[in-house]
């Protein structure tokens, strides 16, 4: 990922939260789960930096969005024993998206500041801006 587009989708991400009146954080993470940015508007919470970090890794790791998970296992109980046993910290709540680009997922990011579905919102922002400069399947 170029992080001139990431930087402008991180901007359009928070343009969007703070047109909804929220301080969140926004992590992104590489194709090799590394922090490639992490941004904590003012007056965000002190746990928004953590929980937007493992929302972009559970849904970078498990190539879908990170409240999908908890839909999955909901239908499958015993698989969120497995998951508790994989390294990753799993966070199955609304807010974080893989980043997919020619089908192929390069990244995940993760928001949190809102309730689910503003975290969600802020999210998708991300992934639009992200789209207009990628081609994004």
């Amino acid at each position: 990922m170029e992080i001139k587009k990431v930087n402008a989708a991180a901007l359009a991400a928070i343009d969007a939260a703070t047109n909804l009146g929220l301080s969140i954080c926004i992590s992104v993470l590489d194709s090799g789960a590394h922090a490639i940015l992490t941004l904590r508007m003012d007056d965000a919470n002190f746990m928004t930096i953590e929980a937007a970090r493992r929302k972009a890794k559970t849904a970078f790791l498990f190539k879908c969005p990170s409240h999908v998970l908890a839909l999955i296992v909901d239908k499958v109980p015993k698989l969120s024993i497995e998951i508790e046993k994989l390294p990753g910290d799993a966070m199955m709540i609304e807010g974080g998206l893989p980043i997919v680009e020619n089908g192929k997922t390069i990244g995940g990011v993760g928001v949190s500041g809102g309730n689910f579905e503003q975290d969600l919102a802020v999210a998708s922002a991300f992934i639009e801006k992200m789209s207009s400069e990628y081609i994004i399947n």
